[in-house]
């Protein structure tokens, strides 16, 4: 069976409603750019693990830099993909804030974008 698009029928918000959705949203921006920063800070401790693994399991004789390194790396990635995802899910949540506030406005978003 092939799924068919529901007509949504968006009621009329009041400014204040309105407002509060661009501030949700303004909120919602700030908090991916906060997780952004976190997750730059993953990807270094990963590199730095990476680092730490071949200086003490190649460059030197002491395996603590490489173990240390193999800790930095079991941290780094699953804290980087956790970021990601949750980044990827609230710039998804921003999108849908803003198209839902175009509707209301009566602009057509998929027209604009055409256009551009």
């Amino acid at each position: 069976m092939a799924k068919t698009k529901k007509k949504v029928r968006r009621q009329k918000l009041s400014h204040d409603s309105q407002d509060a959705m661009l501030k949700e949203a303004d909120a919602q921006t700030r908090a991916i750019m906060r997780l952004e920063t976190y997750q730059r800070a993953a990807y270094s401790v990963v590199a730095i693990g990476v680092l730490l693994m071949l200086w003490g399991f190649v460059g030197s004789s002491d395996f603590g830099y490489g173990v240390a390194g193999i800790v930095c790396v079991i941290l780094g990635v699953p804290a980087a993909a956790i970021l990601h995802t949750g980044i990827d899910h609230g710039k998804k949540n921003v999108e849908k804030i803003l198209k839902d506030y175009d509707i209301v406005h009566g602009r057509n978003t998929t027209e604009e974008s055409a256009e551009s």
